[in-house]
């Protein structure tokens, strides 16, 4: 396992050797905890979601483009309060939904799309009858302090309590570009995987294509961290006076990806039985901790997707973390494969699951 050790400012780095199994740290001397839960929310109250977010008072289901609306709002017992959001082009809309979180800074939803890369979205007004979609942040065309050839953001700009900013990238330079708070690109921290690993005939440019990496802030906006959607890649940030401190931990090698390039240079990609998913939902952030939905090889993940739907599959296990990246415990849910969120305070775990025999269903767990 490699750890290394950031600042965006300071331009610090150390690195050391630790060992563990899935993600950051050692994992031998944790608790593992066995949660049951609550059916809160029943299939008839959910439309077509995607994910799930949590605040201190409310659950946040995004949906996909077959809804009108892009957002359903619950409160804690999963009573549904408003729907908001309208799918669409232009003022007050989106296209779709990529991920959202919630921000106890502005009291609002952080939502982002690929339809606006380079852009921190918030929806604000919750409280209200009609939420509205607001620009917090905005990167000009050209990254300041780059050529704009090097350093392009995706659609995962997170801003912390600071003001500097951290954002997934597109560009070969590196997962993640480090920001000043008026948007000065700083550097980039953990470096893409060796291309190899995906066969020899991967171009450099495509590698943000195979683990850019998702994640978010915390609701206090003190921490982030992000996971790659494959390779068993982990980042952990935390604000500082000036700066912003980053641990990065980077595990198992991804395999089972060949990618074979044709004479006309299109590509095509291969998977065999050794691709693994490490951490296929993302990351659920508290204030004060990170839990990730562990994955498992391809095959035994797929069958154990299916099997959840038809009333059965294996437990799942959640990995908790601080944001120092150690291992916290590890919770053990009855669920099959899952989608989840945390309130921030660290008290309650939503499940969002589908089934074939209940449709989908939201579940609570005491913490």
């Amino acid at each position: 396992m490699k750890r290394i050790v950031a600042s965006a400012i300071a331009a610090a780095a150390l690195c050391a050797a630790s060992s563990c199994g899935s993600g950051a740290g050692r994992w031998d001397d944790v608790d593992t905890v066995a949660l049951a839960g609550t059916v809160i929310v029943e299939d008839e109250l959910l439309r077509s979601p995607l994910g799930i977010t949590a605040s201190d008072d409310n659950i946040f289901v995004w949906n996909s483009g077959k809804s009108d609306t892009l957002i359903d709002m619950f409160d804690l017992g999963g009573h549904r309060i408003r729907s908001f959001l309208t799918k669409g082009n232009g003022e007050n809309r989106m296209p779709y939904i990529e991920f959202a979180r919630y921000s106890q800074l502005d009291s609002a939803l952080i939502v982002g799309s690929s339809a606006f890369n380079g852009k921190l979205m918030n929806v604000t007004g919750l409280s209200g009858s009609a939420p509205q979609l607001v620009t917090r942040f905005s990167f000009s065309e050209r990254i300041v302090g780059s050529p704009s050839d090097t350093v392009v953001p995706s659609s995962l700009v997170m801003q912390l309590e600071n003001g500097a900013i951290v954002t997934a990238n597109l560009t070969p330079g590196g997962m993640l570009a480090l920001y000043s708070p008026q948007g000065r690109f700083r550097r980039f921290v953990q470096p893409y995987p060796d291309k190899s690993l995906l066969g020899d005939s991967v171009p450099d440019y495509a590698l943000p294509n195979f683990f850019v990496m998702i994640g978010g802030t915390s609701p206090d906006g003190k921490h982030f961290a992000t996971s790659s959607k494959l390779g068993d890649i982990l980042a952990f940030g935390t604000a500082t006076a000036d700066s912003v401190d980053i641990v990065t931990y980077t595990g198992k090698p991804q395999k089972g990806i060949n990618v074979v390039q044709s004479p006309d240079n299109y590509c095509r990609v291969e998977y065999n039985d050794s691709l693994e998913y490490f951490y296929p939902f993302g990351l659920a952030l508290s204030n004060s901790h990170v839990y990730a939905v562990t994955g498992g090889i391809a095959a035994t993940f797929n069958t154990g997707v299916a099997s959840m739907k038809a009333g059965g599959g294996a437990p799942v296990y959640i990995n908790v973390y601080d944001y120092e990246g150690n291992p916290v415990r590890v919770l053990r849910v009855p669920l099959g494969m899952c989608r989840i969120a945390v309130t921030p305070d660290d008290s309650r775990l939503f499940a969002f699951v589908e089934s074939d025999d209940n449709g989908y269903q939201i579940i609570s767990f005491d913490l």
